[in-house]
């Protein structure tokens, strides 16, 4: 497993490439209490404070919304300078998909390894399908 800071220094990498490509407006606040603005527009007040590793790496895997929810609703993820409401607000005003269509994937899949770390260990045995890692 990564350690604490090279996980962070990937976040700041990952969510830095996002921002340079997307302008949504909102701010990602890291568990050390950096933020890495999302856009050139972005809300200073409007933030997504992630609380540790381990939620960025259960969001990672398995990014849906109920998962978002799951972590939401437990603490895992917070908002700051705004509520729900606000956050969707400013994605739908802001996020296109043809912004998203102009990422790349494979870029995004080299800088997300310290988030699944769980990739790449579990190897399934010959003629078998791999496991299915789910977040509880």
């Amino acid at each position: 497993m990564p350690s604490d800071s090279k996980r962070l220094q990937a976040a700041r990498r990952f969510f830095g490439y996002l921002a340079s490509h997307l302008d949504v407006g909102i701010s990602i606040g890291l568990w050390d209490g950096s933020r890495i603005p999302r856009g050139g527009n972005s809300n200073p007040r409007l933030c997504i404070r992630i609380a540790s590793p381990p939620v960025l790496e259960a969001i990672a895997r398995r990014p849906t919304p109920e998962n978002l929810a799951r972590e939401y609703t437990q603490g895992g993820l917070s908002l700051e300078g705004g509520d729900l409401i606000a956050v969707g607000t400013a994605l739908r005003e802001r996020a296109s998909k043809r912004d998203l269509s102009r990422l790349s994937k494979t870029r995004l899949l080299r800088l997300a390894p310290p988030f699944l770390h769980l990739v790449g260990r579990i190897k399934p045995t010959q003629g078998q399908r791999p496991p299915t890692v789910l977040v509880e």
